[in-house]
């Protein structure tokens, strides 16, 4: 029983971080950097 508070504690910041991978908020980061390279070059 002492592991599961633990392992919850562990998983929340990952949980955070894919919440923000499935809002698009990287992959529109991404997509910036890429458009940017682009008009740089």
């Amino acid at each position: 029983m002492e592991g599961i508070p633990m392992t919850e504690v562990q998983m929340q910041p990952d949980v955070e971080a894919r919440d923000i991978i499935a809002d698009g908020g990287l992959l529109f980061l991404f997509l910036l950097l890429l458009i940017g390279l682009i008009i740089f070059i």
